[in-house]
């Protein structure tokens, strides 16, 4: 019973430093006045059987199963794919275009599709007042593609803001987007009002923020009224 129980206690001492990591180190060379070590009969066959049955794998030819499964863990090499690089068109940027009278036409980005077209609306309607302008609380406008080259490029997605101005001949354009500046490219972005001939009408344009930008964050209404001051006095 005590060298079962020495067998046993040897085992588990065995596993715990194999799950541990550790590789237990045995001298070979017999030291003098040394103890001697216990023989464990049942450990020593067990080793034994382990490592022939071990050499006996590693010299056992690879078989077709092992071969695939060894082919199928290799990592396949994905055929390298060239970059497409697509021709970039000019800005198509969505916005609402609304001709007010004879002397203003609105670009208008997002003021009439979600929860709070309503306040986008009283907020356009009061600086459209400080203008001396006013817009119909009704008024949908017609969708705009600013930038785009052609009317075919456009077929079955609204007007092109082209053929707005040659049709409304507005002398004034005032836009209110969250990156207007991103619309006209050569145009610098501090600049909020300037020249500008789209298509074959020369009108004056005025960017200024977007209106959920500035319900968002009250204090942009400050630099809006800055940028509006130029066309204010000119529709006086």
């Amino acid at each position: 019973m005590k060298e079962i129980a020495k067998s046993t206690g040897e085992r588990r001492r065995r596993e715990y430093l194999a799950l541990m990591g550790i590789q237990p180190c045995y001298a070979k060379v017999k030291f003098e006045n040394a103890r001697p070590s216990p023989v464990f009969s049942e450990l020593l066959e067990t080793g034994v059987r382990e490592q022939a049955a071990r050499r006996q794998e590693n010299a056992r030819p690879p078989t077709s199963e092992r071969v695939e499964s060894a082919e199928a863990a290799a990592p396949v090499e994905k055929p390298i794919r060239e970059p497409v690089h697509k021709p970039v068109d000019i800005v198509r940027k969505p916005l609402r275009y609304l001709r007010l009278d004879d002397t203003l036409a609105l670009l208008v980005e997002d003021a009439w599709d979600g929860p709070d077209n309503a306040e986008c609306l009283d907020l356009l309607t009061n600086i459209l007042k400080a203008l001396g302008k006013s817009v119909d609380g009704g008024a949908m406008g017609e969708i705009a593609y600013l930038n785009r080259r052609s009317a075919e490029a456009d077929a079955g997605q609204g007007a092109l803001l082209e053929d707005l101005c040659r049709r409304d001949r507005c002398r004034n354009l005032l836009i209110f987007a969250f990156n207007g500046s991103e619309l006209f490219p050569r145009v610098a972005s501090s600049t909020a009002d300037f020249a500008r001939k789209i298509g074959e009408v020369s009108v004056r344009v005025t960017v200024t923020r977007g209106l959920r930008e500035m319900l968002a964050f009250p204090d942009l209404k400050k630099f809006c009224w800055r940028d509006l001051q130029l066309l204010r006095a000119r529709l006086r």
